[in-house]
C-alpha cells in the first residue's frame, strides 16, 4: 500500500507560525525537524511514491540550506567576523566548521563570489522550478 506522494509545504506561506522566531530560534527549529525525521523508521509503511517524494524534498531543502550557509559565510567574510582567532574566512571555516583547508578555501571563495553577484543572480541555489533550473550554470544566465 502506497502513501500519498504529495508533499505539503508547512507552514503555509504567510501562516506566521515561525514569524516570531529570530535566527537562533529558526535554526534550533530546523535542527529539531531534521532530528525528528531521522528518528522515524523507514519501513514498508512508507510507500515508494512517498519515499521518493520525500527524498526530492530533502534534496531541495539541502540545496536551500547550502545556499543560506554560503550567504552567511559571505557575510562573515564581508564583516571580517572571523577576527579574534582566525586570519581569514577560510581559516575560520577550517577550524570552526571542521572543513579541510582546501574545502574551506573553496567555500570562502564561492561565498565571496556569490556575495558580489547582483541579487537576481545570487538566488540560483534556491531555484525549484524547471525554468529556473534551466538557467544553470550561473555563467549562462541572462540579465
Amino acid at each position: 500500500m502506497s502513501s500519498s506522494a504529495t508533499v505539503v509545504e508547512w507552514p503555509p506561506v504567510g501562516a506566521g507560525c515561525l514569524d516570531e522566531l529570530d535566527d537562533a530560534g529558526l535554526l534550533a527549529h530546523l535542527v529539531q525537524v531534521v532530528r525528528r525525521l531521522g528518528a522515524d523508521p523507514l519501513s514498508g509503511a512508507l510507500g515508494d511514491d512517498a519515499l521518493t517524494a520525500s527524498v526530492a524534498v530533502l534534496h531541495r531543502v539541502e540545496t536551500m540550506v547550502a545556499a543560506e550557509k554560503l550567504r552567511r559565510i559571505g557575510e562573515v567574510d564581508a564583516r571580517k567576523a572571523y577576527r579574534g582567532g582566525a586570519v581569514s574566512t577560510a581559516d575560520w571555516a577550517a577550524s570552526r566548521l571542521g572543513m579541510t583547508r582546501w574545502e574551506a578555501k573553496t567555500v570562502a571563495a564561492t561565498a565571496a563570489a556569490l556575495a558580489e553577484l547582483p541579487p537576481r543572480r545570487r538566488s540560483w541555489p534556491t531555484a525549484t522550478s524547471g525554468s529556473d533550473r534551466r538557467r544553470w550554470p550561473p555563467g549562462r544566465w541572462t540579465s
